[in-house]
């Protein structure tokens, strides 16, 4: 997939499409929404050949095999979404033997459909917005001359892709960073830790503690991630967003 990958959402209802699309582009891609009742002809399709293509699938017809079968033929490289108002396993196993590499089934929250697609495609690992954490951080206040601000991005980037990366204490988020970086996981956790320190020094924590339960104190490497990945994320709203106010009629009420 290229850096910045292209989702393309087809669907009836503006509101959902609208807020999923949003999601999409505040983390790094480019995204754009059709609202449309018909399904999409290959020559519209071709116009942008998405990376990703999310469609709404708005029956368990046949005709939709045939259909996804034929784009799967044309566009081998481009991953396709079944998105529905509806569960029917036996279908989502239809549709997977006929070319769909995602099913989705409402009613889900935005968090969820995202990071399920991403999970599915293996982009947990690949989709990159480094540059809006890099901005984000900036504007923070965070000084971006020293080796911790890049050990520092790219663990949030991770930890927005993988939330639980943070929470988890088995050293799996900075092995990920020496990784990147080619160096050990020591060497990393030591880095951010100084840093911590600097940023400690310089006051710089109240610009994204806010209402932190954290004393007043040199946070550790984890502690770090956790509160700039918590104040990105909610400054765009990344895990926020619930469906609500759809036009579509047919979600099911529990």
């Amino acid at each position: 997939m290229k850096q910045h990958p292209h989702v393309l959402f087809y669907g009836s209802s503006s509101t959902f499409g609208n807020i999923i699309s949003r999601n999409f582009i505040h983390n790094g891609f480019t995204a754009s929404f059709t609202k449309s009742n018909s399904i999409p002809s290959e020559s519209e399709i071709a116009k942008q050949i998405p990376d990703i293509f999310i469609l709404e699938t708005r029956s368990s017809s046949p005709e939709y095999f045939d259909y996804y079968k034929n784009l799967k033929t044309i566009f081998p490289n481009m991953k396709i979404v079944a998105f529905m108002y509806f569960y029917s396993e036996d279908f989502f196993i239809a549709l997977e033997h006929h070319g769909v590499d995602c099913c989705v089934s409402m009613p889900m929250n935005v968090n969820d459909v995202f990071l399920n697609i991403l999970s599915t495609f293996g982009l947990c690992t690949a989709y990159k917005f480094d540059q809006y954490v890099t901005r984000f951080m900036i504007r923070l206040g965070i000084p971006a001359n020293a080796l911790g601000f890049r050990y520092l991005c790219t663990s949030v980037c991770q930890c927005l892709c993988e939330p639980d990366l943070v929470e988890n204490e088995d050293g799996r988020l900075f092995l990920k960073i020496a990784e990147a970086y080619g160096v050990d996981t020591k060497s990393v956790e030591e880095t951010l830790n100084h840093f911590s320190d600097d940023l400690f020094r310089r006051g710089i924590y109240e610009n994204f503690l806010g209402d932190s339960s954290f004393p007043v104190r040199r946070l550790s490497a984890p502690e770090l991630v956790s509160t700039v990945s918590s104040a990105f994320a909610y400054k765009y709203k990344i895990y926020e967003e619930e469906l609500q106010d759809t036009d579509h009629k047919e979600i099911p009420q529990k």
